[in-house]
């Protein structure tokens, strides 16, 4: 299996110590350690937007992304399980579905409150959608720490193409690409994934690691963006439900 990550800005180690019988290969600035090969990355003028390159326009017909952050957590069986994935089932895509289950509205007013998106792009973006039709109750909620892609090209390249037109955040871009292409694809609840071989249970270890703290926009008014936003995607305010805590990664 290739198990490929990206880091840009040095904003994380690789682990010297992996289990045999891989491939791992990481793209961008990072020391060489153990088994990994460390390949040039795309500069983009920014490193957020720059670690998101590779990592949406995947390189190879069959692999996993894994978040950088993430890896020194994988120990079986998510190797056992990920071979499963990548053999026996036919689907191009396994993804794991974020605990919150966002709704379009909660996605997109995390990005704003959090300064991810600026309110321009954000109605930029839905405005768009509703060109294509797209149907924003039917909204998955993606966490795309570990992706499984088999022969994803046109996804990718879509999902690529919708990353552009927004912010640098990239799960709604995803779920675009996910209804755009029509895609078949299987996905697990990332909490009753992940505690196969690791405590992702609220404090645990999964959550317990370094996270992007960046900020592009100061947001002015929640009430004003969410009215908005249900206007132009005529989904109810009832779907919105706010949250407190920022969302744990990606």
């Amino acid at each position: 299996m290739i198990i490929y990550t990206c880091i840009t800005n040095n904003y994380s180690k690789l682990p010297e110590k992996m289990p045999s019988g891989n491939e791992y290969i990481c793209y961008g600035e990072a020391e060489q350690v153990g088994p990994w090969e460390v390949r040039p990355g795309m500069d983009l003028g920014d490193p957020v937007r720059s670690s998101r390159y590779y990592k949406i326009n995947c390189p190879f017909e069959e692999s996993i992304y894994v978040d950088a952050t993430r890896l020194h957590l994988l120990k079986e069986p998510f190797f056992a399980i990920s071979k499963e994935i990548l053999t026996t089932y036919n689907d191009k895509l396994f993804v794991l579905q974020h605990p919150h289950k966002h709704s379009y509205l909660n996605e997109m007013m995390e990005y704003y409150n959090n300064g991810w998106w600026s309110k321009s792009q954000i109605m930029h973006y839905t405005y768009m959608l509703k060109e294509i039709g797209y149907d924003f109750r039917r909204f998955f909620s993606p966490m795309c720490t570990i992706l499984w892609r088999r022969k994803c090209d046109k996804f990718n390249k879509t999902w690529w193409e919708w990353y552009q037109q927004g912010g640098v955040r990239d799960q709604v871009s995803f779920a675009t690409a996910l209804q755009q292409e029509k895609m078949i694809f299987r996905f697990d609840g990332a909490l009753n994934f992940l505690n196969n071989f690791t405590n992702a249970d609220f404090g645990g270890e999964w959550w317990d690691v370094k996270q992007g703290d960046y900020s592009y926009h100061k947001p002015e008014d929640s009430e004003e963006m969410l009215r908005v936003l249900c206007n132009l995607s005529g989904l109810s305010s009832f779907r919105y439900k706010p949250c407190c805590r920022r969302r744990s990664m990606l």
